[in-house]
């Protein structure tokens, strides 16, 4: 990451609660989703600056809006790998798989669940 990049990660992070903010206000189907994105950028945000329980806490915010969100399942599981909590992993990961075609990527995560599961079967 350059340091541009580092720079305008706290800034990104000032809009996003922002956004936040004035969305939870209105929870209509649109801003739901809205609301969705933004907790969602704001997990990689924090994802990105290794402030990895404040990107799981922001992608549970995003599942509350959208519970077949897999994308968010995935990503929850692979910063649950990175923590070595392999079981919260394993959970997400399940989640994923389980939502398949149900969720935003159609099924597309299903088969990147099941690898993942496979690489941390044995911790």
């Amino acid at each position: 990451m350059t340091g541009v990049q580092t720079c305008a990660l706290p800034i990104s992070i000032t809009y996003c609660n922002k956004a936040i903010s004035l969305k939870t206000k209105d929870l209509s189907i649109n801003n739901k989703e809205s609301l969705y994105q933004a907790y969602n950028l704001l997990a990689n945000i924090y994802s990105k600056q290794k402030q990895l329980e404040k990107a799981i806490a922001a992608l549970e915010k995003a599942i509350r809006l959208k519970p077949n969100a897999d994308g968010a399942y995935y990503t929850m599981g692979i910063l649950y790998v990175q923590f070595e909590e392999y079981d919260k992993a394993r959970e997400a990961f399940n989640v994923c798989i389980r939502i398949g075609p149900n969720g935003e990527s159609r099924g597309v995560l299903t088969n990147y669940a099941t690898q993942a599961l496979e690489k941390i079967r044995n911790k």
